[in-house]
């Protein structure tokens, strides 16, 4: 949306750093000059794209399908020989598409695809019947799973309900993340930038003050924001897979539950659903690790 400041903001920072990764999250539609800018410095990129449902999925604002310019874009990484994923989001209306947009990604040269259901919060524009039902999303992921082995497709399959296992939090929601707005607000997740948003009074955690070159952070916030591990959670302390899950998404449980350390039914139904059998297939046929881990090590014991 304000490419000049991106591009400035990567270019001071290599200035300021001397290792910097740059990583951008898409949907595909940018120009030759942002591709140029993308392969010039080794930006890692994710795209999104709904495969065979892209066109009601993703239309641009006026309406008119954005598809040829998203598959457009992805033939041209995969031409430059480029590394990146494409993000999925399966809804209620596309979940049984599943396997048709695998084999769409594969004809297009993707080799890393992002599997996720949609999940509506206080502050998207969807609603709540978009989401597929935890049954559905995972009868049509391990329907896929199978697809891509015995077909050989040369797809890995990148999800958040599959994991290294540890001890550690889901992600860096717990006051880790430091994230400027463009009001200067350092937020534990870009799902929430604006004070009027729900929740922003401990995700909005610290603020930057520019005059002063310095950061200063809400300690009560934080102490809230470290709370949010699988450890803490009612539901997770006992589950055989906390480890491999981590408690979940902390904001997808915070968009079902508030701040009640409760984590978000419906994530923990697919987990409890899908986990174990992506593992069973594993176990009786060592190629669906090749799919959805790397650098795996498998002992059965």
């Amino acid at each position: 949306m304000n490419f000049p400041v991106m591009d400035f903001a990567v270019r001071y920072a290599r200035q300021v750093f001397d290792e910097v990764t740059v990583a951008v999250v898409t949907n595909g539609t940018f120009g030759a000059e942002q591709l140029e800018w993308i392969i010039e410095n080794e930006v890692s990129v994710r795209i999104s794209c709904d495969g065979v449902a892209h066109d009601y999925q993703r239309p641009f604002s006026d309406g008119n399908p954005s598809r040829d310019v998203v598959e457009a874009n992805i033939r041209n990484l995969v031409n430059l020989n480029r590394e990146f994923m494409v993000q999925c989001i399966v809804t209620s209306a596309s979940v049984r598409s599943m396997v048709k947009s695998v084999d769409y990604f594969a004809n297009l040269g993707v080799r890393t695809l992002k599997i996720e259901p949609a999940h509506i919060s206080e502050a998207c524009r969807g609603n709540k019947d978009m989401t597929p039902s935890p049954q559905e999303f995972v009868r049509s992921f391990i329907e896929t799973l199978k697809h891509i082995v015995a077909n050989g497709l040369p797809l890995k399959i990148d999800t958040s309900y599959l994991s290294r296992p540890t001890t550690g939090y889901y992600c860096g929601v717990c006051g880790e993340n430091l994230t400027v707005t463009p009001n200067g607000d350092v937020t534990a997740c870009v799902e929430i930038t604006r004070r009027s948003e729900p929740f922003a009074d401990v995700m909005l955690y610290g603020q930057l003050l520019v005059d002063q070159a310095k950061f200063v952070f809400n300690d009560t916030a934080r102490a809230k924001l470290r709370m949010l591990h699988f450890a803490n959670y009612t539901t997770c302390k006992k589950c055989p897979l906390r480890l491999v899950c981590k408690g979940g998404c902390p904001m997808k449980s915070i968009w079902d539950n508030g701040f009640s350390l409760e984590r978000s039914k419906y994530t923990c139904q697919i987990e409890k659903l899908m986990v174990p059998r992506v593992f069973s297939l594993m176990i009786d046929d060592p190629r669906y690790s090749e799919v959805v881990f790397d650098d795996f090590q498998m002992q059965l014991c």
